[in-house]
């Protein structure tokens, strides 16, 4: 056929080799955009990049309500009259201790202003958090290698003066300099026992400022520090040039995992009020030392793009504590009259109490969750879910579910968070499983708390 005496199979290689040579370097192109335009992420956190991560990008975090205490924040509660205060010491490892500390008011802060007496609820918690070998944080390329060039240069400054340190250029010079001045001073005192009048005084007086030099170079010498102290002093330099360049490299995102054990204890001071008891013994002051022991992961998702950021944590938490919060709440009123009638003043003092069976040393197991949904640009406005199924000693099962809206306010910068404020809600016992008299909205937990995320400058 004409078209098979056409075909030349040495042009067709031409061709196919002309094609695969212009594909190649399309794709090799496409790659190099490709690297440009995407962001390098690194393996791994060290202790700087922790702390930097604590101060900055955990404030979407902090809400009061959170199961982890990671950052530094001081929060209050309007409802139920709780003030805490959490903070954080990170390790050179990269695992981070925090420590919580909490005061409340039993009854709100409502009987603070009606003068009445208080109860009271204190508390500290401390929470050990270890990361696991999953971790990635993610940079845009620029600042990638805008990091990567000063790191450089801090390398290659580092070791020029390793290098003199180690040869002792400074000393080597002093020396050299000495042993110059040193011939000089021999030669003007061999002129000087030949010459005679204003020559030798003129000599006599340039041999005494070379004598004064020679014994400030030998000072300078001597004052030099020891090799050991200035390696020292060079370790520091560099690894504070280092800090500085982190500090300043932005975060794009970040993937990070991290397990939890933490301790509790909280003491708690209520009154219990019993009408079946003689009027004297109705009501009496009762304390009680709550301890709770809990593990947990978290997993933490934070990009730039809306809707794509997320928290996500599960634990189980092992209880030793009492009935507290089944026990109804009532308000006492007690009278007292002074004076002769007919004229006589009655004094009043009210407080509120608890009534119910109280129970101590109650064993429960839980298992919850917590979850941080962030919406919109900037990761600004979270969805707050966190449920709990609790297993009580010698009663049903109880399922809590929390709900919040948490609206993070940031300075005028847009890096930092000023103010974290979460409207909430906390169904307790949605099955009414321990047989309260009380209806769901009763029983439950609402209000909003406002909390206070804190930078701390952190020294190394």
């Amino acid at each position: 056929m004409d078209y098979l005496k056409a075909f030349d199979s040495n042009n067709f290689k031409s061709t196919i080799t002309a094609v695969l040579k212009k594909g190649t370097l399309i794709v090799m192109l496409l790659i190099n955009l490709q690297s440009y335009s995407q962001d390098c992420s690194v393996a791994g956190f060290e202790k700087q990049v922790v702390k930097k991560l604590v101060n900055k990008e955990f404030g979407n975090l902090i809400s009061g309500n959170s199961k982890t205490n990671i950052g530094n924040y001081a929060s209050l509660d309007l409802k139920d009259a709780e003030v805490s205060f959490n903070g954080n010491i990170i390790f050179n490892n990269g695992s981070i201790l925090g420590i919580k500390a909490k005061g409340a008011l039993t009854d709100g802060f409502l009987p603070v202003f009606e003068n009445n007496e208080l109860n009271t609820n204190f508390g500290v918690d401390f929470q050990y958090n270890f990361l696991d070998l999953t971790n990635k944080i993610r940079y845009k390329s620029d600042q990638c290698i805008k990091y990567n060039k000063e790191i450089r240069r801090i390398d290659n400054e580092y070791e020029i003066k390793r290098i003199e340190i180690y040869n002792e250029v400074q000393r080597n010079a002093l020396s050299i300099e000495m042993e110059k001045n040193a011939k000089k001073l021999a030669l003007l005192e061999s002129k000087f026992e030949a010459s005679k009048g204003l020559q030798k005084d003129s000599l006599s007086i340039e041999i005494l400022k070379l004598k004064q030099g020679l014994v400030y170079k030998q000072n300078e010498i001597n004052n030099l520090p020891a090799i050991e102290t200035q390696l020292g002093e060079l370790e520091t330099w560099s690894k504070n040039e280092k800090s500085k360049a982190s500090e300043a490299i932005n975060i794009e995102g970040f993937h990070l995992g991290w397990f939890s054990v933490g301790y509790s204890i909280s003491n708690s001071e209520f009154r219990l009020y019993d009408q079946s008891l003689p009027l004297e013994n109705q009501v009496t002051k009762t304390t009680y030392d709550t301890h709770k022991v809990n593990v947990q992961y978290s997993w933490y998702k934070k990009v730039s793009p809306a809707f794509r950021s997320f928290f996500l944590a599960g634990g189980l938490r092992y209880a030793l504590e009492d009935n507290f919060a089944v026990l109804d709440k009532v308000e006492i009123s007690e009278s007292s009259v002074s004076g002769a009638s007919p004229k006589t003043r009655t004094k009043t003092a009210k407080y509120n109490a608890y009534e119910g069976e109280y129970k101590k040393d109650i064993n429960s197991l839980a298992f919850y969750g917590d979850f941080y949904w962030f919406l919109f640009d900037g990761n600004q406005v979270a969805l707050h879910l966190y449920p709990e199924q609790k297993l009580i000693e010698n009663l049903k099962p109880a399922t809590n579910f929390g709900f919040g809206i948490l609206l993070a306010f940031k300075d005028k910068e847009k890096t930092e968070n000023t103010v974290n404020a979460e409207l909430y809600i906390n169904f307790l016992d949605m099955a009414n499983n321990v047989g309260s008299e009380n209806n769901l909205i009763e029983r439950s937990s609402y209000g909003i708390r406002l909390t206070f995320p804190i930078n701390f400058k952190l020294k190394n």
